[in-house]
């Protein structure tokens, strides 16, 4: 049989013969599972995974951090469509690397952003979180003060939590072409309009990942520097590939403490 780089990889590198073949009983040597206290304070954010991760913490008595809760008297279902209780801070998915280095940089990084408000239909929504609110706002001058409030949470949220999970969605994004600034959705989609000359797609490589990564592991330790996190992988087909660029991809909300990950590898 001819050799290729995938040829010499255990079983548990791939998702057939690790995942679909196998009965649920006998799934293995996939995790190494870490001991959570009920005093652990613990933090989500990034795709769609990471809500279940919380929910499902929750549910089980564990200190999921919840900074900015809804009203009282809404049902489940209106909070949760207006970005409430889905993660630790309502900032609605944030699909990229670059998305939660950009947010932890204006939280707790000194680098404001350049704030945008996008139209639609005569009501204002926040750029950088445009899903949470389905209505939008009134005017511009809600939306930023809205956002004062939703990063002083953030902020508070980097310096308090003990465990952070964070589920790596996209390595895509709609940038702007000056600023450099990302959005969580393409202008025009859910609000704003789309201009070309404006805003671009960018599709990060893994050493754009990895920076920002490394740059976020960095304003976290500065928020608080007797505790390091580990941010976590999307339940996605990592397998094989991160045994292929050498990097030990890191084990889902994995903590460790008083640890730098080293230059140009993973963070574990």
């Amino acid at each position: 049989m001819t050799q290729h780089p995938y040829s010499n990889l255990p079983e548990n590198a791939f998702w057939k013969t690790a995942i679909s073949t196998r009965h649920p009983m006998d799934i293995a040597d996939l995790a190494r599972p870490i001991v959570l206290s009920r005093q652990d304070r613990i933090a989500t954010a990034g795709s769609c995974f990471a809500q279940h991760i919380g929910n499902n913490l929750a549910a089980r008595g564990a200190a999921f951090m919840d900074l900015e809760p809804g009203p009282t008297g809404w049902s489940p279902e209106v909070l949760r469509e207006h970005g409430f209780g889905v993660y630790s801070c309502r900032y609605g998915n944030i699909y990229s690397t670059r998305q939660l280095l950009q947010l932890a940089t204006e939280a707790i990084g000194g680098g404001p952003l350049r704030h945008e408000v996008w139209l639609r239909d005569g009501r204002a929504f926040d750029a950088f979180r445009p899903s949470v609110d389905p209505v939008g706002h009134d005017s511009a001058e809600d939306i930023l003060r809205l956002r004062e409030a939703h990063i002083a949470a953030v902020r508070r949220l980097f310096c308090e939590l003990d465990v952070f999970v964070f589920t790596l969605g996209l390595t895509e994004a709609w940038e702007h072409r000056v600023t450099g600034q990302v959005y969580p959705a393409a202008p025009g989609t859910i609000a704003g309009s789309h201009d070309p000359d404006e805003v671009g797609f960018v599709n990060f490589r893994y050493s754009d990942v990895m920076s920002d990564l490394q740059a976020f592991w960095a304003l976290l330790k500065a928020a608080d520097p007797g505790d390091a996190r580990r941010a976590g992988p999307g339940p996605w087909r990592w397998h094989a590939a991160r045994r292929l660029v050498g990097q030990r991809v890191p084990d889902l909300g994995r903590r460790l403490r008083h640890h730098q990950p080293p230059r140009g590898r993973g963070l574990g």
